[in-house]
């Protein structure tokens, strides 16, 4: 049987021809929220357990995670919005291949 390979597949056989997708403020947002999601989890793990080491710890690096994610966010949000309409990447359709 022979089968023929698409595009997804070229691009799984040779990873340096995949499309790059640049960071944007919106994608580190949902980056952001997701992290902030486990550090809600850990809090709450954490308070059941009785507050052992690890989950300390955990906390305090999901903590950090989120910081970093908000201010990285908030740092683009700003650039991007200082950016030059004529030389801001355009999004069009292909955004999300």
């Amino acid at each position: 049987m022979v089968f023929s390979r698409t595009a997804v597949d070229r691009h799984d056989a040779n990873p340096d021809e995949r499309p790059k997708k640049a960071m944007n403020s919106r994608r580190l947002m949902i980056v952001f929220y997701r992290t902030v999601v486990f550090f809600v989890l850990a809090v709450v793990v954490s308070a059941v357990y009785g507050w052992p080491w690890f989950g300390i710890a955990a906390i305090a690096l999901t903590g950090a995670a989120a910081a970093l994610q908000l201010g990285g966010a908030l740092w683009l949000r700003r650039t991007q919005q200082e950016q030059p309409a004529e030389s801001a990447p355009r999004v069009g359709r292909d955004f999300l291949n």
